[in-house]
């Protein structure tokens, strides 16, 4: 069974895609100059997580870098790290 799943949602129709605990999902949407990605994946606590990073879009224009990682505390409280970089 998955344990992740995209979806693409357009006006020609909806696609998706799934992803498993030992897989991850690994995700890309870009515009010309900026984009986003975002990984899935399992932490060692067996949490989902995702790891958002930013990029040159569809031109390459920068390399990507991580702006923010987000998973749940044990207890199911919403955790959400911005490293310090992803800042300047």
């Amino acid at each position: 069974m998955a344990r992740f799943r995209a979806r693409i949602l357009t006006p020609r129709g909806d696609v998706s895609r799934l992803g498993h605990a030992s897989t991850g999902l690994n995700t890309e949407t870009n515009g010309w100059d900026v984009g986003i990605g975002v990984f899935a994946s399992v932490d060692d606590d067996g949490q989902d997580t995702f790891e958002v990073y930013v990029n040159g879009g569809s031109n390459g224009r920068m390399i990507a870098r991580q702006i923010a990682t987000v998973t749940l505390a044990a207890h199911g409280e919403l955790v959400v790290r911005i490293p310090e970089v992803a800042t300047a």
